[in-house]
Formats: C-alpha cells, sequence, structure tokens
C-alpha cells in the first residue's frame, strides 16, 4: 500500500466535501431539482470534486446530440455522424459535461501530487501504478461518501424523485452509479 495516503483524511476531506457542496446548493438555489449528483476524485491533479445535474440539462444535451447527429448525416459526415449518433441514454454521464460542473471542489491533502517537468509519456506507467495503489485504498471511502451523500440529499435537497442518482468515479470511468 501507498504511504502517500492518508486515508481518514480523504474519508474526512470527502465527507466535508460532499456537505459543503449540498450547503452551497442549497443556499445559491434552492429550487434546483437534483437529477445526478456526482462524486470525483483525480489522483493526477489532486482536485476531488462534487457535480449536479437536472434532468431538463440532461434532456436538452441530448437534444443536443441528437440535433448533431441530424446535421452530420444530413452534409454525409459519417465519421462525425458517429460521434453523435443516439445511445439511447437519459442521463449525461460524463460530469464535466453537468449543469453544475465541479460546483465543490477542493484540493486534497490526503495524498501527495508530484508535478515533475518531463516529456509526456514518459512515466505513464509509474504514475499509473501510483493511481492504481491510491484507487484500492480510495475506492471504498469514495463509495461511502456516495452513499451518505445519497441519504443526505435526499433529506436535505429537492431532488428527482423518480429517478435521482448519485455516482462516483473509478479508475476505469469517471461515471460508477451507486447501487441502491
Amino acid at each position: 500500500m501507498d504511504t502517500n495516503f492518508n486515508a481518514a483524511l480523504y474519508r474526512e476531506e470527502m465527507l466535508s466535501l460532499v456537505n459543503a457542496a449540498i450547503k452551497k446548493l442549497k443556499a445559491e438555489h434552492p429550487d434546483y431539482e437534483v437529477f445526478t449528483m456526482s462524486l470525483t476524485t483525480d489522483f493526477a491533479s489532486g482536485v476531488s470534486a462534487v457535480h449536479f445535474d437536472s434532468r431538463v440539462s440532461s434532456e436538452r444535451y441530448f437534444q443536443k446530440e441528437a440535433e448533431q447527429y441530424q446535421k452530420y448525416l444530413q452534409a454525409g459526415n459519417l465519421s462525425m455522424a458517429e460521434m453523435y449518433a443516439p445511445t439511447g441514454e437519459s442521463r449525461i454521464t460524463n460530469p464535466a459535461d453537468f449543469e453544475l460542473p465541479f460546483y465543490a471542489e477542493i484540493q486534497n491533502k490526503s495524498f501527495l501530487v508530484e508535478f515533475e517537468e518531463e516529456p509526456e509519456d514518459e512515466d505513464s506507467e509509474e504514475e499509473e501504478e501510483e493511481a492504481s495503489a491510491f484507487w484500492e485504498e480510495a475506492a471504498p471511502i469514495l463509495k461511502q461518501a456516495a452513499a451518505a451523500a445519497y441519504q443526505t440529499a435526499k433529506s436535505e435537497l429537492k431532488v428527482d424523485a423518480d429517478a435521482f442518482e448519485v455516482s462516483y468515479n473509478c479508475p476505469d470511468d469517471w461515471y460508477y452509479p451507486l447501487e441502491q
């Protein structure tokens, strides 16, 4: 296990971040109906964040995607059309595309991030191994924070009663839905 990762501090950071994000959303957007709430940690930058999206935002996003798809199809540009092909999804699964991305964020103190000036890809395998070591300890903590976020958001925020979802990231994807 990586000794540069402080699991107890990470847990405290994530729970504090969730509570701060919920408090901020209540104060700034009291009528905002949350469709999706996502917790993310990027071990490369040392940043954790909470993101919010509404059903209206997701619907608007997929409508724009459909319009782009039709535009490229009509222009005969099949390779570009393929990028916007309908997926059947009704929820944005990239937190960066949410209506309120990075709504609350912190610079983590629970693990060290070492920035070095070096050519691209020189130590990418080494960096991946280090991030992987962090993930072994961080994944269950992030899942616990997501579960706490689900309960707190349901009791403190206006949420989409039919389809509210909380997600968190993992080493392979930025969006992993919390199973209820």
